[in-house]
């Protein structure tokens, strides 16, 4: 700037003046520097806090991945004593882990659908990777359902940290309920066979059950011949302190109002040559494999079953599939199993009678909750079973809701009938 330019600013405006402008820009500069230094820490602290995020984020789960593990009660023992209970966590198990079946499943649905427990996290334990994989693709918008490996770390975690248990048979023998657990057994069937202290070797057998039973807070039980199997066969009387809840089977509103849709959708993500349209007929074949014995699976008799009603049926309007207890099933071949015929243990047996038309068993537990859906029951056992089996009932009066047949074609014949009203 020329002096000449000086002298005429100075002469126009006093030097203090000046001089207060420039201090005014200087800190305005200050400033400027000053939020540029704030901003670019509070950028480095978001990146940071994202990064940890992050990171936290690939450990739990890398942790809700782990597999099962025969340490697992090692881990149970050391969250047991150390961990506090998360009053929203609910812990839910079927079958062993066997896959979002039964009346915990009917319970988990109910749950996620009220407003009420909109707040809770739902935690699964389910053993099958396949399976797993599945149902964690199916839920991935709800950020509240959780699945874990049945028997694993984060299984021992979710164990030992849930406020509330949801099982419809027993934890693992390491299971010890901690105080402040509320613990709900929704048993999963009708037992009409000798079972607990009445069965052969039962206190052995059943002792995990019975100690599961006596650690309950409250049992489902679907009516008072269940409730007295409770009090008398598994010797709960005067020593369980919880509450029977005698209301009837959760598992009961799936089979009534499941939408057909959604059913045969999940029967053909497992496999099942399902088609829409067609009726089911489904047989389910009782279990004599209970309490540990080392039974044999006939798949002989199973396709011949599949065979021979097949050719008596009018395939354009019926399709056959079988359901095999879990024991059973995990013992077919792979080449049976990915068949389409034996539908897998990892979809709700009441989701599956919520969509079949005629029903073929001799198990109590299959026939007693599809009585609900009024449709035609069917009731088959093989001539060969009837002398060999080890089961002995409690109802020995001989009434059935259907007819019966100890052989193929007669049960022909009986279908033949129940299709009219089919």
């Amino acid at each position: 700037m020329g002096e000449w330019i000086k002298k005429i600013l100075i002469y126009i405006a006093p030097y203090g003046l000046i001089e207060k402008y420039r201090r005014k820009q200087r800190e305005k500069e200050r400033e400027e520097r000053q939020r540029e230094r704030e901003k670019k820490k509070a950028e480095e602290a978001r990146k940071k806090e994202e990064a940890a995020r992050r990171k936290e984020e690939a450990r739990k789960k890398k942790f809700l991945q782990e597999k099962t593990s025969k340490k697992w009660g090692t881990f149970y023992a050391e969250y047991h004593e150390k961990e506090g209970l998360e009053n929203h966590w609910i812990l839910y198990e079927a079958s062993k882990g066997i896959g979002m079946v039964g009346n915990p499943y009917a319970i988990f649905k109910a749950f996620l659908e009220n407003a009420e427990f909109q707040d809770y996290v739902h935690i699964w334990a389910i053993k099958d990777k396949e399976e797993l994989l599945l149902l964690q693709k199916e839920y991935q918008a709800y950020g509240n359902v959780v699945f874990v490996y049945y028997c694993s770390k984060p299984y021992a975690y979710f164990l030992s940290k849930s406020k509330y248990l949801i099982n419809d048979s027993s934890f693992p023998s390491m299971f010890s309920k901690k105080e402040g657990q509320v613990f709900l057994n929704a048993w999963h069937g009708l037992e009409i066979a000798e079972t607990g202290y009445d069965a052969e070797d039962g206190r052995r057998l059943y002792r995990n059950t019975i100690r599961n039973l006596l650690a309950s807070d409250y049992i489902v039980s679907p009516n008072l011949f269940m409730t007295e199997v409770f009090e008398k066969s598994y010797r709960l009387a005067n020593l369980f302190t919880g509450r029977y809840i005698q209301e009837g089977y959760p598992q009961r509103d799936l089979i009534l109002e499941t939408e057909a849709g959604e059913a045969v959708r999940k029967l053909q993500q497992r496999g099942i040559q399902a088609i829409a349209g067609k009726k089911i007929i489904l047989y389910v074949p009782a279990w004599e494999g209970h309490g540990g014995k080392n039974i044999a699976v006939d798949e002989e008799e199973y396709n011949h079953f599949y065979g021979c009603l097949s050719e008596k049926i009018n395939q354009e309007e019926y399709q056959i599939f079988i359901r095999l207890h879990p024991d059973a099933y995990k013992k077919l071949n792979r080449k049976a199993q990915e068949s389409g015929r034996y539908i897998p243990c990892g979809m709700d047996m009441g989701e599956v009678l919520s969509v079949t038309d005629i029903l073929v068993t001799d198990d109590p537990k299959g026939w007693f909750g599809f009585l609900a859906a009024d449709r035609p029951i069917l009731f088959y056992t093989p001539e060969q079973k009837l002398s060999g089996t080890a089961k002995k009932l409690y109802s020995k009066d001989g009434h059935l809701p259907g007819p019966y047949a100890t052989d193929l074609g007669r049960l022909a014949e009986n279908l033949m009938q129940a299709d009219a009203f089919a």
